[in-house]
Protein backbone atom coordinates (compact mmCIF):
# COMPACT_ATOMS: atom_id res chain seq x y z
CA UNK A 1 0.00 0.00 0.00
CA UNK A 2 1.15 3.66 -1.22
CA UNK A 3 0.80 5.94 1.54
CA UNK A 4 0.11 9.73 2.05
CA UNK A 5 3.26 10.18 3.14
CA UNK A 6 5.19 8.77 -0.42
CA UNK A 7 2.43 10.73 -2.01
CA UNK A 8 3.39 14.04 -0.40
CA UNK A 9 6.90 13.29 -0.70
CA UNK A 10 6.78 13.14 -4.31
CA UNK A 11 7.54 9.37 -4.48
CA UNK A 12 4.21 8.61 -5.87
CA UNK A 13 2.33 10.73 -8.97
CA UNK A 14 -0.99 11.76 -8.36
CA UNK A 15 -2.72 8.86 -10.47
CA UNK A 16 -0.37 6.35 -9.02
CA UNK A 17 -1.65 7.21 -5.41
CA UNK A 18 -5.24 7.27 -6.06
CA UNK A 19 -5.46 4.26 -8.30
CA UNK A 20 -4.74 2.43 -5.38
CA UNK A 21 -8.41 3.22 -3.89
CA UNK A 22 -9.87 2.25 -7.78
CA UNK A 23 -12.32 -0.59 -8.00
CA UNK A 24 -15.27 -2.06 -10.51
CA UNK A 25 -17.40 -0.43 -7.30
CA UNK A 26 -15.95 3.07 -7.43
CA UNK A 27 -16.45 3.33 -11.03
CA UNK A 28 -20.45 2.36 -10.66
CA UNK A 29 -20.34 5.07 -7.87
CA UNK A 30 -18.95 7.42 -9.84
CA UNK A 31 -21.93 6.82 -12.71
CA UNK A 32 -24.52 7.08 -9.71
CA UNK A 33 -23.74 10.86 -9.95
CA UNK A 34 -21.64 11.64 -13.88
CA UNK A 35 -22.27 10.18 -16.67
CA UNK A 36 -19.77 8.81 -19.51
CA UNK A 37 -21.15 11.70 -21.61
CA UNK A 38 -20.69 14.48 -18.77
CA UNK A 39 -16.87 13.20 -18.78
CA UNK A 40 -16.05 12.85 -22.34
CA UNK A 41 -17.83 16.53 -22.62
CA UNK A 42 -15.36 17.66 -20.33
CA UNK A 43 -12.76 20.35 -21.38
CA UNK A 44 -10.90 20.94 -18.20
CA UNK A 45 -7.78 18.17 -17.89
CA UNK A 46 -8.90 18.33 -13.62
CA UNK A 47 -12.68 18.04 -14.68
CA UNK A 48 -13.11 21.41 -12.97
CA UNK A 49 -15.94 22.22 -15.00
CA UNK A 50 -18.21 19.37 -14.22
CA UNK A 51 -19.84 20.70 -10.69
CA UNK A 52 -17.95 20.07 -7.37
CA UNK A 53 -21.30 19.53 -6.13
CA UNK A 54 -21.54 16.24 -8.10
CA UNK A 55 -18.47 14.68 -7.34
CA UNK A 56 -19.79 15.42 -3.52
CA UNK A 57 -22.65 13.71 -4.33
CA UNK A 58 -20.91 10.38 -5.40
CA UNK A 59 -20.38 9.52 -1.78
CA UNK A 60 -23.05 11.24 0.02
CA UNK A 61 -21.83 14.53 0.47
CA UNK A 62 -24.16 17.14 0.87
CA UNK A 63 -23.11 20.98 1.69
CA UNK A 64 -25.54 23.91 2.16
CA UNK A 65 -23.63 26.96 1.48
CA UNK A 66 -20.04 26.19 3.43
CA UNK A 67 -21.65 23.74 5.71
CA UNK A 68 -21.22 19.63 5.32
CA UNK A 69 -24.88 18.71 6.06
CA UNK A 70 -24.49 15.36 5.24
CA UNK A 71 -21.13 13.16 5.87
CA UNK A 72 -19.77 10.79 2.83
CA UNK A 73 -21.28 7.45 3.23
CA UNK A 74 -18.77 4.98 2.02
CA UNK A 75 -18.37 0.72 1.74
CA UNK A 76 -16.15 -0.64 4.54
CA UNK A 77 -13.83 -2.22 2.18
CA UNK A 78 -12.98 1.49 0.65
CA UNK A 79 -12.73 2.97 4.01
CA UNK A 80 -10.02 0.89 4.98
CA UNK A 81 -8.14 0.73 2.09
CA UNK A 82 -7.93 4.45 2.56
CA UNK A 83 -6.88 4.02 6.13
CA UNK A 84 -4.31 1.91 5.45
CA UNK A 85 -2.62 4.46 3.06
CA UNK A 86 -2.60 6.41 6.28
CA UNK A 87 -4.64 8.59 4.37
CA UNK A 88 -8.02 10.91 6.23
CA UNK A 89 -11.54 10.40 4.72
CA UNK A 90 -12.69 13.66 3.82
CA UNK A 91 -14.84 15.42 1.08
CA UNK A 92 -11.64 16.07 -0.44
CA UNK A 93 -9.82 13.05 -0.65
CA UNK A 94 -13.19 11.52 -2.14
CA UNK A 95 -13.19 13.58 -4.58
CA UNK A 96 -9.43 12.94 -5.86
CA UNK A 97 -10.16 9.10 -5.68
CA UNK A 98 -13.49 9.59 -7.94
CA UNK A 99 -11.90 12.09 -10.52
CA UNK A 100 -8.68 9.53 -10.59
CA UNK A 101 -11.87 7.02 -11.24
CA UNK A 102 -13.11 9.11 -14.06
CA UNK A 103 -9.95 9.55 -15.98
CA UNK A 104 -8.62 5.96 -15.56
CA UNK A 105 -12.35 5.23 -17.10
CA UNK A 106 -12.18 7.87 -20.22
CA UNK A 107 -8.61 6.22 -20.69
CA UNK A 108 -10.12 2.65 -20.64
CA UNK A 109 -13.04 3.87 -23.17
CA UNK A 110 -10.49 5.66 -25.39
CA UNK A 111 -8.58 2.37 -25.94
CA UNK A 112 -11.21 0.20 -25.86
CA UNK A 113 -12.64 2.01 -28.94
CA UNK A 114 -9.22 2.02 -30.65
CA UNK A 115 -8.32 -1.58 -30.12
Amino acid sequence: MKTRKQYMDGEISFAGYYSQFLDDKTEAEMFSQISLEELKKSKDEHLNDIPMRKWDAISGIVFRGSEMIQGPRIRKEFADRIQLAQEGISAATLVCIYKQQARKTLNDRKTQTTN
